[in-house]
């Protein structure tokens, strides 16, 4: 009994062992293809905080000395444009986004007055700030040649949902490294590092024999180093803010795409 059960064992392991090797030879191909996409960006929140602006002063030039307010940068609406490389369910995507400003907002009131340095950041140490209430007086619409940029590589799964004959449905979630510029009026631009995630759908409608249309629609946010040293620091603890709010910015997305895919073999 004991020889037999043996044998039925061996014979169970070498049967699991070679089905994936003949599936694996019998496999087609491996879906290969390329995809150019166009669409548009939308945040959901300040991408910038506790920056420092001089109160009463509108427009893209300040004064030299002030009234420090603690100030969220808004961003409009953008543009993304994206290129990826598919294998199978994989996908290697590279994204630019751009977006305008859209206006700055004040939250804090600054006691004492602050000056511009040389490099047209506001010196700001040393400024006690009140944010028993908003500082709603403070705003400024959109910015003079001032963007925000931001460039990500992901890797995307794209898991089937479903495929008939003229739509196929995808399931879309992954996330990588990114970077961002932003150029914000009176100041020098800013250089951050951070990561993205994205999660989302995908309908892809065939053209013909290796062209397809895709329509995407996704979620997503990142994280950003944040810049402004020691004295974001100070404002982020006068706003009751946790490391995180010291050290970093966050902005959070929805976007809508339309591409084009080029299947290669």
């Amino acid at each position: 009994m004991a020889a037999r059960f043996r044998q039925v064992c061996c014979g169970v392991a070498l049967v699991a062992l070679v089905a994936p090797l003949s599936e694996a030879v019998a496999a087609p191909a491996p879906d290969l293809a390329l995809a150019a996409s166009l669409g548009g960006s939308v945040p959901f929140d300040a991408a910038i905080n506790y920056d420092v602006r001089l109160a009463g002063l509108t427009g893209s030039t300040d004064g030299t000395n002030g009234r420090p307010v603690i100030v969220d940068h808004f961003a409009a609406g953008g543009v993304r444009l994206g290129l990826a490389l598919q294998i199978q369910e994989w996908s290697v995507e590279y994204a630019l986004r751009r977006y305008s400003w859209s206006e700055t907002r004040g939250t804090c009131d600054g006691e004492g007055g602050a000056s511009v340095l040389s490099n047209g950041r506001i010196d700001d140490i040393g400024v006690k700030y009140d944010c028993e209430g908003a500082s709603s007086d403070f705003r400024i619409d959109g910015a003079t040649s001032s963007n925000l940029t931001e460039q990500s590589l992901v890797l995307m799964v794209r898991q089937p949902l479903f495929d008939l004959e003229w739509v196929s449905g995808y399931a879309l979630y992954g996330g990588g490294p990114a970077a961002r510029i932003s150029a914000i009026a009176t100041t020098q631009s800013s250089f951050e590092l951070g990561a993205v995630a994205e999660v989302g759908g995908s309908l892809a409608f065939p053209l013909e024999e290796r062209f397809a249309l895709q329509l995407d629609g996704r979620l997503g946010g990142g994280i950003f180093a944040a810049s402004g040293g020691a004295g974001r620091a100070a404002r982020a603890r006068a706003m009751g803010a946790t490391s995180y709010g010291a050290l970093l910015d966050d902005l959070f997305r929805a976007d809508l795409l339309l591409a084009l895919r080029y299947t290669l073999e």
